[in-house]
């Protein structure tokens, strides 16, 4: 995924696409969800939070590396650490890193088996699996957005 590929969603002005996260955030992301125990961001979500740290796109959110307070929507965007901190303690959970949601769905990475899946949040099903985030990047921004 390229920063051409965005761009439509920068473009939005109902969408929340907010400027790339640096390394130091990065770094201090993944410290921080170590010392929790949860999975550092993988390179490839991390090329995501490069180009934008935090995305919501009509009810797709991606989490990025600090929470974001939306005051106009009354609304805290959560951080990726804001979103696994709660849940690293269940037993699903491990090796597991939430970053993001897509309805009543969590779109997590997989540090195990090296892969990203839609799970339903009520019985922690797997609905899809996907090899990369570029893949399940695309099927969800489609899935969303028809016209794109």
């Amino acid at each position: 995924m390229n920063k051409k590929d965005l761009e439509f969603f920068f473009a939005n002005q109902n969408n929340l696409c907010v400027s790339g996260a640096s390394n130091e955030q990065i770094t201090s992301i993944n410290i921080k969800l170590s010392e929790k125990n949860i999975p550092q961001i993988p390179d490839s979500y991390i090329k995501f939070l490069q180009k934008t740290n935090g995305f919501n796109f009509d009810g797709l959110e991606f989490f990025g590396t600090e929470d974001i307070t939306r005051e106009e929507k009354r609304y805290i965007f959560p951080s990726l650490l804001s979103s696994n901190q709660d849940f690293a303690n269940y037993e699903f959970f491990a090796n597991k890193l939430i970053i993001g949601i897509i309805s009543e769905n969590f779109i997590i990475y997989n540090a195990e088996n090296k892969n990203y899946a839609i799970i339903d949040t009520i019985n922690l099903h797997t609905l899809e699996e996907f090899s990369s985030f570029d893949t399940l990047f695309n099927y969800l921004t489609k899935l969303c957005s028809p016209s794109i």
